[in-house]
């Protein structure tokens, strides 16, 4: 398929087809020298960043100073988060065209407060960071989770792994060689953690996708709202750790001092998901663990573990600062951070509707004995 039977597919409306015949003409066909920026832009209106990410890098092979092809990339970066490339990018743009690199400061805040550390930062940590990690935030004691990402077919998920958690483990999720999550609820049906998950709803990522002003509008929200949620329950009593999920949202784990019931902790995550809910149409909020029971052969839901690597994305989960921005060393955080003892967690329990405590997935009653 030429370039302009291309185009004209895409004109006629039906994207799906569009998107296929694309990603195979991408993928398939030989280089074309001199239209890989137009196939870039092609690529991105279908969603397909990946293979758009490609065309751009051609482009630049063949011509290191294609302004069109570094401007193109750098919004690209923009769009999915890869905000230290795009600065990057720019600044290249900027030297070419012989001006400085002063970018305007609300341009700067809408993309992001600060590039991503590097990093190599992670490798600060020693065992016994990893092993108060693992206490702080890990879950079921005999199974974990592994990521997976098919870049071909555009699908993935995660492999339970019938075995500990261990800090060895551990060490390869932070170093980028795998993806971990944990299941929050415990052997026992108690858990150590509660986790908010903050992320934008399939329509704001379709709309985004069309509209370059509302993605960053989209980022913005993003942020305010996780720092809206961290500050929130802080005021209710609870410490929480707010997390980028290294993909289209925030994770903020509030870890338990002592195991507590999941039953309780599930009645608490269905009241605060009621109470701290966004008000942008375009965010939605789930709260774990969403059961009050699993017993020894379930597994209950999962929480990708903090500071991977997302496997669709390559961004890693960085650990957020009072004002939104990635922490360069994330372990004196960590190595300082009180667990929430069990009366704050009956406190709140005690002030929250009994209606909104009920609204989980799995409304699994609890009793005073339980408390």
């Amino acid at each position: 398929m030429n370039l302009m039977e291309m185009q004209a597919l895409l004109a006629s409306g039906d994207k799906e087809a569009a998107r296929a015949a694309l990603e195979t003409h991408l993928t398939d066909s030989p280089a074309r020298q001199g239209d890989h920026v137009v196939w870039a832009r092609l690529a991105e209106s279908t969603g397909l960043s990946g293979l758009a990410r490609r065309e751009y890098h051609l482009a630049l092979r063949d011509d290191a100073a294609d302004a069109d092809a570094l401007a193109g990339l750098a919004d690209l970066l923009a769009d999915v988060g890869d905000f230290s490339a795009e600065a990057a990018i720019r600044a290249r743009l900027a030297e070419i065209a012989g001006t400085p690199h002063n970018a305007d400061r609300r341009e700067q805040l809408e993309r992001s407060p600060h590039s991503e550390p590097p990093d190599g930062a992670l490798a600060t940590s020693d065992e016994a960071d990893r092993v108060r990690f693992l206490h702080l935030l890990a879950g079921r004691e005999n199974v974990y989770a592994r990521q997976w990402w098919n870049e071909r077919n555009h699908t993935g998920g995660y492999a339970p792994v019938h075995e500990p958690l261990t800090p060895v483990l551990l060490e390869a999720h932070l170093a980028g060689e795998s993806t971990l999550g944990t299941y929050i609820v415990r052997l026992d049906d108690t858990v150590t953690c509660l986790v908010l998950d903050l992320d934008v709803r399939k329509s704001g990522i379709a709309r985004a996708r069309r509209d370059r002003d509302y993605t960053r509008a989209l980022r913005v929200a993003l942020r305010e709202e996780g720092q809206r949620l961290r500050e929130e329950l802080l005021a209710l009593g609870l410490r929480g750790l707010l997390f980028d999920s290294g993909y289209k949202g925030r994770h903020v784990w509030v870890p338990l001092r002592a195991p507590l019931t999941a039953s309780m902790v599930h009645a608490l995550a269905c009241g605060l998901r009621e109470m701290l809910a966004p008000a942008h149409e375009d965010l939605s909020l789930e709260a774990f663990p969403k059961q009050g029971k699993v017993g020894a052969g379930g597994l209950g839901n999962l929480v990708k573990l903090p500071l991977g690597l997302h496997q669709r994305t390559g961004r890693r989960a960085w650990l957020l600062d009072e004002v939104g921005r990635p922490v360069e060393d994330p372990w004196p955080t960590l190595r300082a951070f009180q667990a929430n003892e069990r009366w704050a967690v009956l406190d709140l329990l005690a002030r929250l509707p009994r209606t909104a405590q009920m609204a989980g997935d799995d409304p699994t009653p609890f009793t005073p004995e339980e408390l």
